[in-house]
């Protein structure tokens, strides 16, 4: 049992998310990879102040419930105008709705974050109620939302609005489904802090650049090769696959976790 829970933290962890993060960006820039409507424009990249990769899991009955893990990044311009790339930050995120919902679905999502307020909405607690439609069938699939009202736990972020965010996402699965829904997301402390190893809130790890990175991080290559797959994105240029994952055993890790940036 505790190897079976091990691998599910591992399928779960801040870690993982960076690798697929990093798959995500070779599918959605590739049109050799990803049907052209769902391919993310490379101006887009460049002009952003971040982006979240989402993965998320719905299964319906009338009834429908959803849940998913993902993590948040967010871009700056450096003293020298050189772009610069946060720690990744481990969010997830779950919901539950009500209409004619049948079938069950898988779906990848990148979110564009335009502006500052975007990415700062998703290093918090906040809540999306919606209503929408929804139909996939085979290996894509497609997601259609209706009227849209964000209602953001944090007063601050009330002025958010759909307009500094574009979503690009596929689906898997045999889902279909129209009303009424509710979406919740949240900063995934525990996992931070277990990739971290030490207590940084979502903010603090978004506002991790540089140097400043360095003094909070451990030793992960997969970051150093995410930023490099989002330069290249941004570029227009072809991002770089991982030849292979790491495998982490629970000792190399331990050893990983002892080694800064």
């Amino acid at each position: 049992m505790g190897d079976i829970a091990d691998d599910i933290n591992e399928v779960f962890s801040l870690q993982s998310s960076v690798y697929k993060a990093i798959e995500m960006m070779a599918d959605r820039t590739d049109p050799g990879r990803t049907p052209h409507d769902v391919m993310i424009p490379s101006d887009e990249i460049r002009n952003c102040q971040g982006l979240a990769f989402m993965w998320t899991y719905k299964v319906g009955m009338f009834l429908s419930f959803s849940a998913g893990n993902g993590m948040v990044i967010r871009k700056r311009r450096g003293s020298g105008g050189d772009v610069e790339w946060s720690l990744p930050c481990a969010i997830s995120f779950g919901g539950a709705g009500g209409g004619l919902d049948f079938g069950a679905a898988c779906s990848s999502t990148v979110v564009v974050l335009n502006t500052k307020e975007a990415v700062e909405y998703f290093s918090g607690l906040h809540v999306k109620l919606a209503l929408d439609a929804q139909a996939c069938a085979g290996p894509v699939g497609r997601a259609v939302e209706g009227a849209v009202a964000i209602a953001p736990v944090d007063p601050q972020m009330s002025n958010f609005d759909t307009e500094q965010y574009a979503t690009y996402g596929t689906s898997e699965g045999l889902f279909a489904g129209a009303g009424a829904h509710a979406t919740w997301i949240s900063v995934r402390d525990a996992q931070n802090e277990d990739y971290y190893r030490r207590e940084m809130s979502g903010r603090d790890i978004l506002n991790c650049f540089g140097e400043t990175a360095g003094e909070h991080g451990r030793r992960h290559a997969e970051i150093f090769r995410l930023h490099a797959a989002l330069n290249a994105a941004a570029s227009g240029g072809r991002v770089k696959l991982i030849a292979a994952r790491e495998k982490f055993t629970r000792g190399s890790t331990a050893e990983a976790r002892g080694t800064p940036f």
